[in-house]
Formats: structure tokens, sequence, C-alpha cells
């Protein structure tokens, strides 16, 4: 897998991963990567796709509802990292360059299909267990840095549930000093 730049996300790193314009795609497509290669390793039949809500995933998957769960991973928000004081949350380094550490929170949105209809019978907890299994502490691929996805946290998603569809949500986040020119 690569990201338009041409970076290798699974190989070879060409950029560091706090310089590159691309970094929150990079992480998204890594995110999406290990969704699928935990699904896979746990036997859990699945699409992943991108997305930026429920909505979003909802329509992914109107033609496809009892076939598989639908997996979405999206970008959700970033955040100077709370655990930084404020008189270290901003360094000004030799030659014009500002560092900050910010933390990166991504979702993974599961669609599991339920209902009369459906005749596959798909046990949630058992995906977002393995989905916490496969990825946390995982690295980012193609980042010399080693920095890890660590988990913030996983709820059903029960007023957007409907009969035909239940939703639940992970969240991860990736700490990362991010580098500015002022």
């Amino acid at each position: 897998m690569s990201h338009p730049s041409g970076i290798a996300l699974g190989g070879v790193t060409a950029d560091r991963l706090n310089t590159d314009i691309h970094q929150i795609e990079r992480m998204e497509l890594d995110l999406r990567k290990k969704v699928g290669d935990a699904l896979t390793a746990h036997n859990i039949n699945s699409l992943v796709h991108g997305v930026f809500s429920l909505d979003d995933l909802e329509n992914k998957l109107q033609d496809d509802l009892c076939a598989h769960i639908g997996v979405g991973v999206g970008y959700l928000r970033t955040e100077p990292t709370a655990l930084v004081t404020d008189a270290k949350a901003h360094l000004n380094v030799g030659g014009g360059v500002a560092v900050k550490t910010l933390d990166f929170y991504f979702m993974v949105i599961l669609a599991v299909p339920t209902g009369e209809q459906c005749n596959e019978v798909h046990h949630a907890t058992q995906v977002l267990t393995a989905l916490r299994f496969g990825i946390m502490g995982s690295t980012v691929a193609g980042d010399d840095s080693n920095r890890k996805w660590a988990f913030v946290q996983e709820a059903p998603n029960v007023s957007e549930s409907t009969d035909t569809m239940l939703y639940y949500s992970q969240v991860w986040r990736l700490a990362m000093q991010n580098v500015g020119n002022r």
C-alpha cells in the first residue's frame, strides 16, 4: 500500500511522518491496513472503508448490508497532548522551527448487520477485541520513529443503531511532535 507521494506504507520510508504534508492520510491508511489484517487474522469477513461519519459508512454499505460487517476508519481530530505542561507545550528551536506535541485521533466504526433478513450472526464484541489485539502498541508503517497506536476508548453507538444495523466505535490515538516553520 502506498500514499500519493509514493511512500510505501509497509516498507521503506521516504519522509518522516512528523514533517510529511500527507501525515494524516498516512496514519489513516496505516490504521485501515491494521484493521484489515486484524480481522483477517481472526477469520472475520469484512470490508474496510475510509469514512468520515456513520452516515458515510452506511451509504457505502447500503447495497451490501448482510454480506459483511462494515468497517470504517476515519480521521477524528488533532489536539495538543494533554500530558505536556503549558510551559513545555511549544518549543522554539534553532533555525526558525517550532515543535509541538500533538495527539492525532482516529475512529474505527463497525456496522454490524442484524435482523431477520441477515443469515450471518456477527459478534461485535469479538470484532472489537480482535481490533484491540491487532492494533494496540503497533507502530506506524513507514515511520522510522516507532510511534505506537494507543487505544483510547470504545463504545456502542446506541442512538445511531437501528433495527437492521448496530454501530460500535473505537478511538485510537497517535502522539507525535509536529514541526512547523515560523
